[in-house]
């Protein structure tokens, strides 16, 4: 069995930030927090620390070694992409595999020698920040974040589809390499444990196909692709008679 590798960012999170800075921030800050409480109060000892580093709006959440639970991460993804949809945003997450290593020492002798903590290297007036770790749990999991299809999506590797029968997780697609899951309608007890823990009032299955609903129709500069995805998670994956599914979408809202 391979360890698993959890990537999540804020979805659009360049276009929001240029069109409403304070928004963006709000929404990146709040994802940070959740990681936080999510290590701090539910996974603070030893055999069940996570390691989480930040790369821009985004995040690479890895395990201890030998921890190679499928559920923990999946409800992890699901609870952080439905507390960011309460926000009145969202997340985008993949789930993969591989390992984290520090690199500090292939890092420049200069660099070492200077370097302060929390990872800062002085530039005389100026800084450098570095990151000291890298490896293929970073590279894999966000290489499948980028995977289609796009939109809000929580994306899992194929490789662990075995796993999947002893976890209760809908899907609601699948692709040659990845599977879609849905973080909408799943009912997993350890997703309602992290977000009580968390201090955030857990949303019904309503609650979030009813905010993606209200997203899809006050924002006309979604694309196509975006709406789609979409609206195959308000259904849970169920196929559509709707030959115009979003402007249905509209319909309902008005009425």
């Amino acid at each position: 069995m391979k360890q698993w590798s959890l990537f999540i960012d804020i979805e659009g999170f360049s276009k929001i930030y240029q069109a409403e800075k304070a928004k963006a921030c709000k929404l990146l800050s709040g994802l940070m927090l959740d990681l936080y409480n999510i290590g701090t109060r539910i996974y603070p000892d030893y055999y069940n620390r996570l390691f989480i580093h930040q790369f821009g709006d985004g995040f690479i959440i890895c395990p201890n070694p030998w921890d190679l639970n499928l559920a923990k991460p999946i409800s992890i993804a699901i609870a952080l992409m439905q507390a960011t949809a309460l926000r009145g945003g969202f997340a985008r997450a993949a789930i993969s595999h591989g390992e984290m290593a520090d690199i500090l020492g292939w890092y420049p002798k200069e660099i070492r020698d200077n370097l302060e903590g929390n990872y800062i290297v002085s530039l005389e007036l100026g800084i450098m920040t570095i990151i000291p770790v890298m490896g293929d749990a970073l590279i894999n999991a966000y290489a499948l974040s980028k995977c289609k299809p796009k939109g809000p999506r929580l994306l899992l590797d194929k490789e662990f589809e075995s796993q999947l029968q002893d976890i209760k997780v809908s899907t609601v697609d699948r692709y040659d390499d990845h599977i879609g899951i849905d973080w909408m309608h799943s009912e997993i007890s350890l997703v309602s444990d992290i977000l009580k823990k968390i201090d955030i009032d857990a949303p019904s299955s309503k609650d979030l196909e009813e905010i993606v609903r209200n997203y899809i129709t006050s924002n006309n500069k979604l694309s196509d692709e975006w709406k789609k995805s979409a609206e195959i998670l308000i259904r849970g994956g169920k196929p559509s008679d709707n030959k115009e599914p979003v402007e249905q979408l509209r319909k309902n809202l008005r009425h």
